[in-house]
């Protein structure tokens, strides 16, 4: 890719969809990720209560596992 710069894509998430919905999207999502020649980095948005940590805060959320034991 000669002249072409790396891209970072620093903030991706989800605000609809059932939790098994954006399951399903998020490990698709990093897989199409992983496979793109020119993405270089990502990062979701915002590890915060309901979204990938439990809205009680005490852990990781069901979707906050699977992108925190992505290995891609």
């Amino acid at each position: 890719m000669s002249g072409h710069k790396p891209i970072y894509i620093t903030e991706f998430g989800f605000n609809e969809g059932s939790d098994a919905q954006q399951i399903k999207a998020l490990k698709e999502i990093l897989i199409w990720l992983d496979n793109q020649p020119f993405v270089e980095r990502y990062a979701y948005f915002m590890a915060t209560p309901g979204s990938l940590i439990k809205e009680d805060g005490s852990g990781w959320s069901e979707l906050g596992k699977v992108y925190n034991s992505y290995n891609g």
